[in-house]
C-alpha cells in the first residue's frame, strides 16, 4: 500500500474520530444549554460573604498579569480582563466540576496574544 494511501485513510479516520467527539460535545451542548449558567449565577448569589474575598483574588491576579506583562501596553491594559476569566474559570471549576486545567490554558493565551514567552 503506497505511503500516501496510507496517510490519507490515517487522516480520514482522525478526522472521522474527531468528527464524532465534536458531535457528541455539540448535542451535549445544545442538551444543557443554559443549566450551567444558571448554577453558577445561583452560587455567586448564594455566597455574598465570599464576594471580598473573590475581589481580593481579582486584584492578585491583575498584578500576577500585570507582571507577566512586564513594559508590553496592551498585555498591560489586558490583565484585568484575564484577571477576570481566570476567576471566573477557577469559580466554575468549583460550581461545575469542570475537568479544565485553566491555567495551562490561560497562559498559553496570554502569551500567544502578545508573542511572548513568560
Amino acid at each position: 500500500m503506497p505511503v500516501s494511501f496510507q496517510f490519507g485513510v490515517h487522516l480520514l479516520v482522525e478526522r472521522t474520530e474527531k468528527s464524532k467527539v465534536d458531535q457528541q460535545i455539540t448535542k451535549t451542548f445544545h442538551k444543557n444549554y443554559g443549566h450551567a449558567g444558571y448554577r453558577f449565577v445561583e452560587y455567586l448569589l448564594k455566597n455574598r460573604k465570599k464576594w471580598k474575598s473573590w475581589k481580593e483574588r481579582y486584584t492578585e491576579l491583575v498584578g500576577l498579569y500585570q507582571d507577566k506583562a512586564g513594559s508590553n501596553e496592551v498585555a498591560l491594559r489586558q490583565a484585568s480582563y484575564f484577571a477576570v476569566i481566570h476567576l471566573t474559570a477557577i469559580l466554575a471549576k468549583k460550581v461545575l466540576g469542570l475537568p479544565i486545567d485553566y491555567k495551562k490554558h490561560l497562559s498559553k493565551v496570554f502569551c500567544k496574544a502578545h508573542h511572548r514567552n513568560f
